[in-house]
């Protein structure tokens, strides 16, 4: 019995031995596979569990363009989780991999990008204006290792504030919510001041760097008693403002002016904003161009086509609002 056991022993020491050699010969193999692969760096300032959606559209963008994951490149994700001061270091630590083309998200994601290399080609994701912001030299040729979708920020803003001035003609007071952290801020605060000059509205700008201080800045606006908030648009915006806003507005009547359709299916008033439903497949399609050999020196920055206007009139009879005929009928869509 006792050399029976010993045959069944050693049988079972030799199959994990074989296994185990098989293993170690396997797995240089497919690490050399993904090392041979193409590298895409995807550089987010925004906390990843908030933007993941936008990750799988991506993807999915550059499935439809014959790159899979895994089979034709390999995508490298990192979030500096809306602690801007994070994303130097994580732009350079995709620039040492190296990867092949990167993905900046926002204005500060794409400085950090920039300012880590001008060598390996980025594209812009969720970027409004980057010839005013010097990323590139002009839309139809950037002349440089830029290129991208662009989110046309200020022309949206502009519109955003005249919108809300014909829906509230007497709206003179307007809170301005931004983020100072944000590169791109004082390029909308000039915008927006601009525009109110002409139109004579006061302005009051109050500064929201994080989510631990959006409740103080609403503290501050509630108190001012504006007759209206226009929110500036900012990486961590979506994502941690504007669910708080959307909740704080029926306790204090004070009318927003979104900038996107999303708020205002999840409660907020209206929105003016860009169709930005295939922005990352148009992202997508920089990124397959540049993965064939494009030059982004020569790739013409694209810009949204296609503008709507979206009106939650649930929510205006909550607050007590009832929107002109003028105004209804502009809007491109109407939730009941």
């Amino acid at each position: 019995m006792m050399m029976i056991n010993k045959v069944v022993i050693d049988q079972r020491r030799r199959r994990n031995l074989l296994t185990l050699l098989a293993l170690a010969a396997v797995t240089p193999a497919r690490s050399q596979i993904s090392v041979r692969l193409p590298r895409v760096g995807f550089l987010d300032p925004s906390p990843a569990k908030f933007t993941q959606s936008r990750v799988r559209q991506f993807r999915a963008g550059l499935a439809r363009l014959g790159y899979e994951d895994g089979k034709h490149y390999v995508l490298e994700y990192r979030s500096a989780e809306g602690q801007f001061d994070r994303l130097h270091t994580l732009a350079t630590e995709l620039v040492l991999l190296p990867v092949r083309v990167m993905v900046v998200r926002n204005t500060p994601g794409t400085l950090a990008g920039r300012q880590a290399t001008r060598t390996i080609p980025l594209v812009m994701a969720d970027v409004g204006d980057p010839v005013e912001l010097g990323f590139v030299q002009s839309l139809a040729r950037p002349g440089g290792n830029v290129t991208g979708p662009s989110n046309a920020t200020l022309e949206l803003l502009r519109k955003r504030l005249e919108l809300l001035l014909d829906a509230f003609p007497s709206g003179h007071r307007i809170a301005i919510l931004s983020n100072s952290a944000d590169q791109n801020t004082p390029l909308q605060i000039s915008e927006v001041q601009s525009a109110a000059a002409r139109l004579r509205v006061e302005l009051r700008v109050f500064d929201v760097r994080s989510e631990g201080g959006i409740d103080g800045a609403l503290k501050q606006i509630s108190v001012w008693k504006p007759n209206a908030m226009l929110p500036l648009v900012n990486p961590i915006y979506r994502s941690d403002i504007s669910p708080r806003i959307v909740a704080w507005v029926p306790q204090h009547l004070i009318p927003v002016m979104h900038a996107f359709r999303e708020e205002v299916e999840a409660g907020g008033l209206f929105a003016y904003s860009a169709d930005l439903s295939d922005h990352y497949e148009r992202v997508a399609v920089y990124v397959a161009r540049l993965l064939n050999g494009a030059d982004p020196a020569t790739l013409p920055i694209d810009r949204p086509t296609r503008f709507e206007l979206t009106v939650n009139l649930k929510t205006a009879k909550a607050l007590g609002i009832t929107f002109s005929h003028a105004v209804l009928a502009r809007a491109d869509r109407v939730i009941e």
